[in-house]
């Protein structure tokens, strides 16, 4: 392939401007094809609207020069390409031929050939740092599928994790309601039962009371039992006690002394047999003692609260 070699005199020609002789700066074209500096061409219309081509001589009316069509060509070969005519320079490359551009990716001062020969080495290195590039992203895409991979797996994982967890939680939740229910369950049993043995107590003593009333009224049948009997209890005489008990429930004489429990005390009262307010006996286990009971020298104690008959040895020694 023949390259072929521009002079120093052509590229000077080629971007220096016919008016001014000199570098193009903003270079416009005109309708008749020609291009001059932007400033050269108001120079030469002055303050009028028609212009004579320098060149041509042809005729143009410009409005604005401002809206005439710049050079795209020649401004890349200007700006874009960075041509920089030097002269009288040798080639950096070869140091042979006279330098007539600068290289746009190193600006190292080379002739055409050279600067051609350059080029090809740049682009194969450019080739060569994109392939490079390529790979790398082509990695990357692969590094970030598979994190994204991983992600997705962890997430799944950790979903299921959760869900495990959720269900195990469950499960012991309504074992643990299912306990509590049972408990709950037992314990009104036991409620129950106790109430259901209190009750039959109750009336195991509503019976005796109702044996004792029976049986009080057969032994006072007689009319001469009762008539002694009734005019012994008009000659008792009145006696104040020194206290006075709420709600009396039971009473016992043993040795001239009165026992009187009550249902709004834990203590059993001690009177004597004239009325007299002798003390009272009291125990840590009594909650509610109702009933009492003397056999020679111990004593019976029922509780209806602790549902409960105490036993007490040597009492009246």
């Amino acid at each position: 392939m023949t390259t072929a070699i521009c002079s120093y005199e052509n590229i000077r020609q080629i971007t220096s401007c016919t008016v001014c002789n000199r570098t193009f700066k903003d270079p416009r074209i005109l309708p008749c094809g020609h291009t001059f500096c932007i400033d050269c061409i108001r120079n030469t219309m002055l303050d009028t609207t028609i212009m004579s081509c320098p060149n041509c001589l042809a005729k143009h009316t410009i409005v604005n020069v401002d809206l005439l069509s710049q050079n795209v060509a020649l401004m890349q070969l200007l700006h874009i390409r960075k041509i920089d005519i030097v002269q009288n320079k040798q080639c950096a490359i070869c140091n042979a031929q006279p330098s007539i551009t600068s290289c746009a990716h190193c600006s190292r001062q080379a002739c055409v050939s050279c600067l051609e020969i350059h080029r090809q080495e740049v682009i194969g290195e450019i080739t060569r740092e994109t392939i490079e590039i390529e790979r790398m992203s082509e990695e990357l895409k692969l590094t970030l599928s598979q994190s994204a991979n991983d992600f997705r797996d962890q997430c799944d994982e950790t979903f299921q994790h959760v869900n495990k967890r959720f269900d195990e939680m469950q499960k012991n939740l309504k074992l643990l309601n299912e306990r509590l229910c049972q408990k709950i369950q037992e314990f009104h049993d036991r409620r129950q039962a106790d109430l259901t043995r209190c009750v039959a107590r109750l009336h195991t003593e509503i019976q005796s009371i109702d044996k004792f009333v029976l049986d009080s009224k057969h032994l006072l049948v007689d009319v001469n039992v009762q008539y002694p009997l009734y005019q012994q209890l008009q000659i008792i005489p009145e006696v104040t006690l020194g206290l006075t008990i709420d709600a009396p429930r039971s009473i016992r004489c043993v040795r001239d002394l009165l026992f009187v429990t009550s249902s709004l005390s834990k203590s059993i009262f001690v009177f004597t047999i004239d009325g007299e307010y002798r003390g009272e006996l009291r125990h840590e286990l009594f909650a509610k003692p109702i009933g009492i009971l003397f056999v020679d020298d111990s004593l019976y104690v029922t509780d209806c609260d602790k549902h409960a008959l105490f036993h007490f040895n040597g009492v009246l020694q």
